[in-house]
């Protein structure tokens, strides 16, 4: 039973942390602790649901939610215009932008970006990068 706990303690870790319990996840089970492939599904699921999560609140109350809050919408303005001048790149490097992990996902919620795009490039992404880390442990 404590098992499923550190694997859904890893799952919870990851959507809301990210790249750190990963890291350490991989490491735990390159060391025999845990089991490679079950780390890199919840890596994929976790990172998905962590991103997903943020543009669909994007989405639905992104506008309202950043115009409330003074600090975020600073940070906002200058992710929309580097979305529109950088897509892709945005789309593939946010992710290792310190202290933008959550906030761009939502910004590109309350853009013009298609869902089936911002889906189709963090999915491409995610398995590129969880894939990386197992090859680096």
């Amino acid at each position: 039973m404590h098992i499923v706990l550190i694997y859904l303690g890893i799952l919870l870790g990851i959507f809301i942390e990210g790249e750190m319990i990963m890291i350490s996840s991989v490491i735990a089970a390159h060391h025999g602790y845990l089991n490679l492939w079950l780390v890199v599904f919840l890596g994929i699921i976790g990172t998905y649901g962590s991103d997903f999560f943020y543009f669909s609140l994007g989405r639905k109350r992104g506008k309202d939610w950043l115009n409330e809050k003074q600090k975020f919408e600073i940070k906002a303005e200058i992710i929309d215009k580097k979305i529109q001048k950088y897509p892709i790149l945005i789309f593939m490097g946010y992710r290792f932008l310190y202290g933008f992990r959550t906030i761009v996902p939502l910004v590109i919620g309350t853009s013009k970006i298609k869902t089936r795009t911002f889906i189709f490039f963090r999915m491409n992404f995610w398995i590129k990068l969880d894939t990386k880390w197992i090859c680096l442990f």
